[in-house]
């Protein structure tokens, strides 16, 4: 009885939410159409005409900003990874703390900084625009598009840098950054500690996604209802829903079945 209770009480709050979802999408709508989303749409379209138009300067910009932050981490990398090598055990924990600190934002800065300059450099990524814009305008548009190979460039030998400095701070990793096996590699030669780590990591990762993607679902829904933004951008963000969730549960299924093995041998 207990447990039925409880299922019903489940049952009774997945209602709830789905009834608050309705509610809370119909006063969107209605507020959508009060402060006329015509409006807001021609707002947007302004900020991109800006961003559009000062394309070269806005991404020379992000790529400085990428390169300065990017060194000064590698720089602090480096110092850290001599400073470890002469540590005790107790100031070396310390280190190895510090070092992963650095080190994981200097990726998030990379990553951050490299989808940042897609979505700048998308908003002239166009045809249309390119054969619409005068001669003398093409060629800084063509060299916004030479600036962003470059930093494309650079924020893949960044990150080679950084596993090269890891590796040189713990020898027993393993893997080469420009193999197609590199993570698989890199996993292996991870101790159990450090697995679970990655494990949990990925885990929480997972999750975060999966509470994102529906949020994400409905805005391009909403923005292309409104706006007429495109069925791309819900078609990409429903192919990367799928994707997660059968990657996820195909993961969890391979490596039950490696420990079923294990334990019938």
């Amino acid at each position: 009885m207990k447990a039925e209770h409880k299922s019903m009480n489940t049952y009774l709050k997945y209602t709830l939410i789905l009834a608050g979802s309705l509610c809370l999408g119909g006063l969107l709508g209605i507020g959508f159409v009060y402060f006329n989303a015509d409006d807001w749409g021609d707002g947007f379209k302004g900020i991109f005409r800006i961003i559009r138009g000062n394309l070269l300067p806005i991404l020379v910009m992000v790529f400085i900003i990428s390169v300065v932050y990017g060194e000064i981490v590698l720089r602090k990398m480096k110092a850290l990874t001599g400073s470890l090598s002469r540590a005790e055990d107790e100031e070396s924990d310390r280190l190895e703390y510090e070092l992963d600190q650095v080190g994981n934002a200097g990726v998030i800065a990379n990553n951050i900084l490299s989808v940042l300059a897609i979505l700048i450099l998308s908003t002239g990524y166009s045809l249309q625009y390119i054969s619409d814009v005068v001669k003398e305008e093409k060629i800084f548009v063509l060299s916004a598009f030479v600036i962003f190979v470059i930093h494309s460039a650079y924020g893949g030998y960044w990150q080679m840098r950084y596993v090269k400095l890891v590796q040189k701070a713990y020898p027993e990793k393993k893997g080469d950054p420009a193999s197609r096996k590199f993570q698989q590699q890199w996993l292996e030669s991870c101790d159990e500690a450090e697995k679970e780590i990655v494990f949990q990591g990925t885990y929480k990762s997972y999750m975060s996604v999966m509470k994102i993607l529906p949020m994400l679902a409905a805005v391009s829904m909403i923005t292309h209802l409104l706006w007429n933004t495109g069925i791309m951008a819900v078609f990409m963000v429903g192919i990367i829903w799928i994707v997660t969730v059968v990657s996820y549960c195909r993961a969890c299924m391979i490596k039950k079945g490696q420990q079923i093995g294990r334990g019938t041998k």
